[in-house]
């Protein structure tokens, strides 16, 4: 896969942000593995957002990966996301919303009509918060972690 570098480098760059992720190994291979099989599997996408500016090769600089599933008490699939992550100094312009309305296109293909979007990071949650909503989702879920000791 062409593109696996640049993920790996958005992924690589979306943890060492993240503090819900603070004291975890990243494991490039195990993204790797990861990414191939969401990408190769029906059920899953991954859409990279690159800027081009006149005269210079494009940037990526925020990625989307998303997969559909069936619930256990559901017969209706949903699409949910493995994380969208942009990169700073792009946050607030364009990209997180090209990258969610070329989910909410491929899960209308689909015909998919439940999409649920996380924050998982811990990473600018009221302003994230605040742009989904503005996208027209709203809050249906929280989660909690605790670390055990050891």
């Amino acid at each position: 896969m062409d593109d696996m570098p640049i993920l790996l480098e958005l992924g690589r760059e979306m943890v060492a942000e993240a503090p819900e992720f603070r004291g975890l190994t990243f494991d490039e291979g195990r993204l790797t593995n990861f990414l191939s099989w969401v990408i190769e599997k029906e059920n899953g996408a991954a859409w990279l957002a690159d800027e081009a500016l006149p005269g210079r090769t494009p940037v990526s600089i925020g990625v989307l990966v998303v997969f559909e599933a069936m619930r256990t008490f559901a017969l209706e699939p949903f699409v949910g996301d493995f994380g969208l992550f942009v990169r700073p100094p792009w946050r607030g312009h364009r990209a997180a919303i090209v990258l969610v309305h070329r989910m909410e296109e491929w899960a209308e293909g689909r015909g998919l009509t439940d999409i649920q979007m996380g924050i998982s990071t811990g990473v600018h949650l009221d302003s994230t918060s605040l742009f989904y909503e503005r996208l027209g989702y709203h809050e249906c879920s929280r989660t909690f972690r605790k670390c055990l000791p050891g």
